[in-house]
């Protein structure tokens, strides 16, 4: 059971005080609160959080097709980097709901565009409605449970095991086109190597705290496998009639 509830990594308390005062986050990482200015608590992990809307940003304005649905996805990645900006500089809970809750409805919106993308020669409307009914409850069960009893390991492990799902139905398309394909295997990679990343950095911090810099990696790491992650989704909606393609000159 360590395995899925550290202690030592739930526990976590720098106990520095800074410019935002206590901090009362209920998950604390590596990097030295406040020492690179008294006015963010973690100076790097906020800006590098910056590259999820900056990468938001790009990929809304560069989507393969225009569709509400992906448009969404981006919309939720822009406002988890500016959440996990804010969250880092000010190690604050109400903040760290900005950055936690939207990495829910990222999930959620990816899972309602690809469960019409599934197999789209079966039309099964009544069928992918109740899985989509299903998948919102699942999504406002782990955040209303994660609100009221304020414990990190049931956002972590709730949103692992829908993010897993997620994953999982991208491998269930069948023939795609070449690019989505390898949009769905970057986004696996990316995303694996972000959680190797993270779990060496969650667990070696007591020991070996230079380790820290591995939270930004993981940012990055992982804005890229999101990325990767919604474009297969844009590819896919639009091979399947879901969305038009963007036109381009001379077309």
């Amino acid at each position: 059971m360590d395995f899925f509830f550290n202690p030592e990594i739930a526990n976590r308390k720098q106990d520095v005080i800074g410019y935002w005062g206590s901090s009362d986050a209920l998950h604390q990482f590596c990097e030295p609160h406040y020492a690179f200015t008294f006015y963010a608590a973690e100076f790097f992990n906020s800006t590098s959080s910056l590259a999820y809307t900056a990468a938001a940003i790009y990929g809304a304005l560069h989507s393969p097709g225009f569709d509400l649905m992906v448009q969404a996805e981006w919309a939720a990645l822009a406002i988890i980097g500016m959440g996990s900006a804010a969250f880092h500089g000010t190690m604050l809970f109400k903040y760290e709901l900005w950055d936690e809750l939207p990495m829910l409805v990222l999930v959620f919106f990816s899972t309602l565009a690809r469960a019409w993308a599934w197999r789209p020669e079966h039309k099964m409307p009544i069928i992918r409605t109740i899985f989509c009914l299903v998948i919102g409850c699942a999504h406002l069960a782990t955040a209303a449970s994660y609100v009221i009893f304020m414990e990190y390991e049931i956002f972590i492990h709730g949103f692992t095991a829908l993010l897993l799902l997620d994953l999982s139905m991208s491998f269930t398309w069948g023939s795609c086109e070449k690019e989505t394909r390898r949009s769905v295997v970057a986004c696996f990679w990316l995303l694996l190597a972000g959680k190797v990343v993270w779990e060496v950095e969650n667990r070696l911090c007591s020991s070996f705290p230079t380790v820290w810099p591995l939270h930004v990696a993981w940012h990055l790491l992982s804005c890229g496998g999101a990325c990767y992650s919604i474009r297969a989704t844009a590819l896919r909606r639009s091979e399947c009639g879901l969305a038009g393609r963007r036109r381009h000159k001379g077309e």
